[in-house]
């Protein structure tokens, strides 16, 4: 053998074997492909089933706008109103209360059933103190933390059945506000969405 001929064969056998050492199976890039859009899928079930409620945030110190307004002050001891949302990104129907000396709001619920076996629902209480007068000072609205309430685990149950065969869910939360409280205004706001991204009616009361 040449040394021409020598060196040929080293450069061939040098190209060769790299390229057999990198090839990779169709089968296993099929099967990665699938895994990468398995997880794509399931990071964006995730982000869906995420959207509703990181899209509905509650700012501290602000408090969305009432869609009625109401009052405890006389006889009434609570204010009830039914609403949905406009359907527009995460507006809340919102009930606002004014609550005098005499007559502070001491609870708030939210309630409401839905033949579906998909619903979802943001909530939010917010309240403050205002001086009376014709340039009333006001201190920043306080959020009131909104619990589960009629016994259940979470503010949204969807997993009971109103007949068999007919699924329900069922929206109950409370938010208690302190006995000695001196929030002169509460309001209070719900979104309850179907599945389908569908505003629902919801009920909201504010008693003493």
């Amino acid at each position: 053998m040449t040394f021409k001929s020598w060196i040929t064969r080293a450069l061939a056998i040098t190209l060769v074997v790299p390229t057999l050492a990198c090839q990779v199976d169709e089968g296993d890039l099929d099967a990665a492909e699938d895994a990468t859009d398995a997880d794509d899928e399931d990071d964006d079930e995730d982000d869906d089933d995420d959207e509703f409620r990181l899209f509905c945030p509650i700012f501290p110190g602000s408090a969305p706008t009432p869609d009625v307004n109401g009052s405890l002050a006389g006889a009434p001891q609570s204010v009830t109103h039914e609403g949905a949302g406009t359907g527009n990104a995460c507006d809340r129907f919102t009930l606002g209360v004014a609550s005098p000396s005499g007559h502070r709001a001491h609870e708030v619920t939210f309630g409401g059933a839905y033949l579906a076996n998909s619903v979802d629902a943001v909530v939010g209480v917010w309240a403050r103190s205002c001086t009376s007068g014709g340039m009333p000072l006001c201190t920043t609205w306080a959020s009131i933390p909104v619990e589960p309430g009629q016994d259940q685990a979470e503010i949204v149950d969807c997993d009971g059945e109103l007949l068999p065969g007919v699924p329900i869910c069922v929206i109950a939360g409370v938010a208690t506000l302190p006995a000695n409280n001196t929030y002169t205004e509460v309001r209070a706001g719900i979104r309850v969405e179907t599945g389908g991204g569908t505003s629902q009616p919801a009920m909201i009361t504010i008693s003493e």
